[in-house]
């Protein structure tokens, strides 16, 4: 095999808590995370050596900061491969909206580099050079949904009774993630108490306060999401998606369908997927 497709899922956080900091100063979380189908597809091809990423362009993205670039990198190194790898990646997944695409498109590359170079790396190696690449990417790797922990690395199955479709908003603006985590911290938001997983999503984001301190139009654009068939909404991650939960796609379609015209912030229906990542055709 010279060539392989695989497609990187999109995450969303139902519910985040923020219960503490560390003296390094990342905070600590609990939340509840599900893939969904909304992805970014990944093309990889054999090459004699070395690392190419082409990403989709306009993005501000460079070569060398693509987590993806990185995965590779490291994944190489640490199996001593001589031969090299070129990853193009088709973006959907827009940067800065705590839908994950990076983290994604990095566990993906680790995956498929792994497969089409037919590596001999263990499943603890891969988990441990994923958290090297960033707290978010071990999820990718494993089953969906995930209760996580620490700060998002400390992974569990969780039986969670999942909605079964999502109507999810895309505003045109992304949130910093640095910046929302230091106007929390600026708010002095206190710690939520740690709890058990919930045997159904709470939606509530710790981080919503902030995120509408840096980008206050969130708040109009979760008002719009509500919805009478609703489960729930919530923002995912730091921001800036937004999501409101159906039980069904029907309800999540029609939902998306009157919101068209009143929004011109992206939207698109996802449903819950099984892992994090898959290998196409």
């Amino acid at each position: 095999m010279e060539t392989l497709s695989i497609r990187a899922h999109a995450k969303l956080n139902l519910g985040l808590r923020i219960t503490g900091r560390r003296k390094d100063g990342y905070h600590l979380l609990q939340t509840i995370m599900v893939a969904v189908d909304l992805a970014d597809n990944l093309r990889l091809q054999r090459m004699s050596s070395g690392v190419s990423v082409l990403c989709t362009p306009g993005l501000g993205i460079p070569t060398e900061k693509n987590l993806a670039h990185q995965a590779v990198s490291a994944l190489l190194d640490r199996a001593g491969d001589r031969a090299g790898v070129t990853v193009a990646i088709q973006k959907h997944i827009p940067p800065g909206t705590g839908l994950g695409g990076g983290s994604s498109d990095a566990a993906a590359a680790l995956v498929g580099t792994a497969s089409l170079l037919k590596l001999e790396i263990s499943r603890r190696e891969m988990a441990e050079l994923a958290l090297s690449l960033g707290a978010d990417v071990p999820f990718f790797l494993g089953s969906s949904p995930a209760w996580a922990e620490g700060v998002g690395e400390a992974l569990h199955s969780v039986p969670t009774q999942l909605p079964g479709a999502f109507v999810v908003l895309i505003p045109p603006q992304g949130c910093p993630t640095a910046e929302i985590y230091r106007v929390y911290d600026e708010l002095r938001i206190p710690f939520s108490p740690p709890s058990k997983p919930p045997p159904c999503p709470d939606y509530r984001n710790d981080l919503y306060p902030a995120a509408i301190r840096v980008y206050p139009q969130l708040a109009d654009y979760l008002e719009l999401l509500s919805d009478p068939e609703a489960l729930g909404t919530g923002m995912t991650g730091a921001g800036s998606a937004l999501f409101a939960a159906f039980a069904s796609r029907e309800q999540a379609t029609a939902c998306m369908e009157n919101l068209r015209t009143k929004t011109d912030a992206r939207l698109t229906v996802a449903v819950p997927m099984p892992g994090g990542y898959k290998f196409s055709e």
